[in-house]
């Protein structure tokens, strides 16, 4: 199975064994970061509504459908579980992403503080800090999706909140270490 890197602290990116995947539909690229960042099964009458809520249920249900197959000739079958109620991402071995990336790391930091030194953890908070590249789906929008832009605002204010206390404790053991302009 082929390799699916997600970029999404910043402007969103796709690569299919490093090679970018070009995703044309802003709704294809939705559904794939959605499907990605939660990891788990979503029902068809959900994704329809988040993505899709001011039309029809039956005009949903087929503009996802649409949806659905865009996104598995952008990213290949391998990846995309579906059946008659839902949708999901498979291979999650195969997934990697900048967003679970970071997360990751915050919690290793966490983890390593809760059990060492004052100091420890700098190597966690420091590969957190350089991870993020921007606030999450910078520049990404949909128009007509309500739903989908209060979930991804949510996203963008609890990893920018991580990246701000990661910013923090950083700057607090480079001071405490003597170096300054570290901190700074």
């Amino acid at each position: 199975m082929s390799l699916l890197a997600l970029r999404l602290l910043g402007s969103p990116r796709v690569n299919l064994d490093k090679t970018t995947v070009k995703i044309s539909r802003r709704k294809v690229m939705a559904l794939l970061v959605y499907l990605a960042v939660s990891k788990q099964r979503h029902s068809r009458d959900e994704l329809s509504e988040m993505l899709f809520g001011k039309r029809d249920r039956n005009r949903a249900r087929a503009s996802l459908r649409q949806t659905l197959s865009l996104l598995r000739s952008s990213i290949g079958s391998e990846h995309l579980g579906t059946d008659r109620l839902g949708v999901w991402i498979t291979g999650t071995d195969e997934l990697s992403s900048d967003v679970s990336e970071f997360q990751s790391l915050q919690k290793e930091w966490k983890a390593s503080s809760a059990r060492d030194s004052v100091l420890s953890g700098k190597k966690f908070l420091t590969a957190a800090a350089e991870l993020y590249q921007g606030d999450f789906l910078s520049g990404f929008y949909l128009q007509d999706s309500s739903a989908f832009e209060d979930w991804q605002l949510m996203m963008q204010e609890s990893l920018r909140r991580q990246q701000m206390t990661a910013l923090h404790r950083l700057a607090e053991i480079h001071e405490a270490t003597g170096q300054f302009e570290q901190a700074i």
